[in-house]
């Protein structure tokens, strides 16, 4: 199967991220899914913070606050971030979770967000 190149800053997957750490897949066919078909994600499909920065940044489950950006793990196109929005309460998306290779480090001048900068260490 051939994809067409992505549009300008929509990042695009070669393929799904849909198996679990267990190894298994979820059943996500159908045209309405269970919610564990869906991963938190609070981006955009250029992979920056979604503007109404949901669930406060996805550090509450407090429905008050705005809804989070969920992506589809069914998804290779923009909706592998960008796939919908869940409310705060809700508590069976999945996550994704990305290690930085060290044959691959980070440039100088980007931090993780849970690196503190040298002037703090």
């Amino acid at each position: 199967m051939t994809m067409n190149p992505p549009p300008s800053g929509k990042g695009f997957l070669d393929n799904v991220i849909n198996i679990d750490e267990t190894g298994e897949m979820p059943a996500c066919e159908g045209t309405n899914p269970p919610d564990d078909c869906f991963t938190w994600t609070n981006t955009t499909v250029e992979g920056r913070v979604h503007l109404n920065n949901g669930c406060l940044g996805l550090t509450t489950n407090d429905s008050s606050f705005a809804s989070s950006n969920v992506g589809k793990v069914t998804s290779v196109a923009g909706g592998w971030t960008q796939g919908g929005s869940f409310t705060c309460a809700t508590d069976t998306p999945r996550i994704y979770c990305f290690e930085q290779s060290t044959a691959d480090p980070i440039p100088d001048g980007d931090m993780l967000a849970t690196e503190k900068p040298s002037s703090l260490r």
